[in-house]
């Protein structure tokens, strides 16, 4: 590893058979390049959007047109064919259950609407091939009566959170 890399810690852990998805991006050096810092940093926002949106009646594709929102708001070229699944799906979801994608679980698609009970990952993964790095922020989400439930909070998510967990030894 080298300065400027990106490590991707991307886990499946389980507990009495039921999967959760769970994904993190981080510096190999532990402080964020301004490089890496803009990427994180838009990919951070899509997430938060994404995450800001779920609820009860609302379908993946009305998320994915916040995401494109907060996009043309800050200025990033939403018709860049890396954002279409984002777009189009409020995040690369899918289901959870009893396997870390779970088949029996698959969504009906962009247009279904989501309803309390409703387990799947929030899968923000932007690849960035030309720059030899990529960023993905994973969360398992359900949703629940009045919004969402973010499984997996506590994982240190933000810029400064990511920093300073990098610096403890």
């Amino acid at each position: 590893l080298e300065n400027g890399d990106f490590i991707i810690l991307d886990a499946g852990p389980d507990c009495s058979y039921y999967h959760a998805d769970i994904s993190s991006t981080f510096p190999a050096n532990g402080k964020f390049s301004p490089k890496q810092k803009k990427i994180y940093e838009m990919s951070y926002g899509i997430r938060k959007t994404c995450l800001d949106n779920y609820r009860p009646g609302i379908t993946f594709r009305d998320v994915g047109e916040k995401v494109k929102q907060f996009l043309v708001e800050n200025e990033y070229d939403a018709e860049n064919p890396k954002f279409k699944g984002l777009i189009r799906y409020g995040g690369y979801n899918h289901s959870i259950g009893m396997a870390t994608h779970d088949p029996m679980g698959t969504f009906a698609g962009p247009d279904e609407v989501l309803r309390p009970g409703f387990v799947f990952a929030c899968d923000i993964n932007l690849p960035y091939p030309d720059q030899e790095m990529g960023i993905r922020l994973e969360d398992t989400v359900v949703i629940t009566e009045n919004g969402y439930e973010n499984l997996s909070h506590g994982i240190p998510r933000s810029l400064a959170e990511v920093e300073a967990l990098m610096k403890k030894k």
